[in-house]
This record gives C-alpha cells, structure tokens and sequence, in this order.
C-alpha cells in the first residue's frame, strides 16, 4: 500500500468513527428521553456536546432539540429555550423529516410554553 493509499484510509476510517460516534450517543440520549429518564438522557448529551461543531446537519437537529426537550422536561427552562431556539432554526435550514411529528409538535408546544414564560416575567418586572 502506497504511503498516501494509506494516509486516505486512515482518514476515512476516522471520519467514519468519529461520525459515527456522536450518532450513537445522540440516539442512546433520544432514547432515554423517549423512556423518560431525562436526567439520563442529558448526561449522555452533555458528553456528545463537545462534538457538537463535527455533527452533521441532521444529528445536530436531533441532539440540540432533544436535549432542549431533556432540559424542559426537568425544569431547567433558560436552558431548553436555548437549545430548543437553536434546535428550531438548525431545523429550518434542514429537512423537516430529520425530527419525526411528534418530536417537532412537542419543540413547538414546549417553545410556545417557554415564550410565555418569558413574557410573564417581563410583565411583572415592567408594573
């Protein structure tokens, strides 16, 4: 094998690994959501969040919605409305089929819940 036959399969193999890798943790985290261990499932994002600027498109629709979902689910409400917010603009500039309905009705309810909250705070802190 030539040195550079060599050079291009050590890099394929490693952005098939490395691709790979954060694919199956953002599944094993959606799937402890979907089981409602939200406190599962955040842990196994916050370990794949690092990754986050080698996620292809569709993976960081799926980890950032889902871990905003994990975040609502537990009250940490300033952090869903961050990931969520991120997770629903990454989604936009996708393909819708990248989250199934459900995942997408439950951004849309959490977001609108989320924004309430916003405005009800900013109403009692103006009277």
């Amino acid at each position: 094998m030539t040195k550079t036959a060599l050079i291009s399969a050590t890099l394929a193999l490693l952005a098939l690994t490395s691709g790979c890798g954060a694919g199956r943790h953002i599944q094993k985290g959606i799937n402890c959501y979907r089981t409602s261990h939200h406190a599962g499932a955040l842990a196994v994002f916050e370990e794949v969040g690092e990754r986050e600027d080698r996620m292809n498109h569709k993976g960081l629709v799926r980890y950032l919605v889902y871990r905003g979902l994990a975040h609502y689910q537990l009250g940490h409400r300033r952090w869903a409305h961050h990931f969520l917010t991120r997770g629903r603009e990454v989604h936009r500039r996708g393909k819708l089929r990248w989250l199934p309905p459900h995942a997408q009705r439950e951004m849309t309810a959490a977001l609108i819940d989320l924004g309430r909250g916003v405005a009800d705070r900013s109403a009692v802190t103006i009277q």
